[in-house]
């Protein structure tokens, strides 16, 4: 929601948003993994 509101503010370049999309899609990859791993240990 946040980004559609950054994108109509200022146009970025293509590649850019492919870059804040691998960002954020590992991010939160890692981030579901390591509440998995932590769920796993109770």
């Amino acid at each position: 929601m946040l980004t559609r509101q950054l994108k109509k503010a200022t146009p970025q370049p293509y590649k850019w948003d492919v870059a804040s999309n691998t960002i954020i899609s590992s991010v939160l990859s890692s981030t579901i993994s390591y509440l998995e791993f932590k769920y796993q240990q109770t």
